[in-house]
């Protein structure tokens, strides 16, 4: 049994693909209202976590340098 197949022209090919890849992958969960404008993100907590994790590395970055440079007295090439 043979397949019924379609003749498309190039230009119709070409009008249904661009009609695929403009269009939604598919329809959003119930209850889930899409927003492609301003959608929710993470970035102002990513911030504050790297703002963070930045300030403590340096503090105990410093706190190191200190302790070799005032109190061991001794700093050599490593640290």
């Amino acid at each position: 049994m043979a397949a019924a197949t379609t003749t498309l022209t190039a230009e119709q090919q070409l009008q249904q693909l661009q009609k695929l890849l403009n269009g939604p992958g598919m329809a959003p969960p119930p209850g889930i209202k899409p927003n492609f404008v301003n959608p929710p993100n993470l970035e102002k907590e990513f911030y504050i976590d790297l703002i963070l994790c930045l300030t403590i590395s340096v503090l105990v970055v410093g706190m190191r340098m200190w302790t070799k440079a005032r109190v061991m007295r001794k700093v050599v090439i490593e640290d």
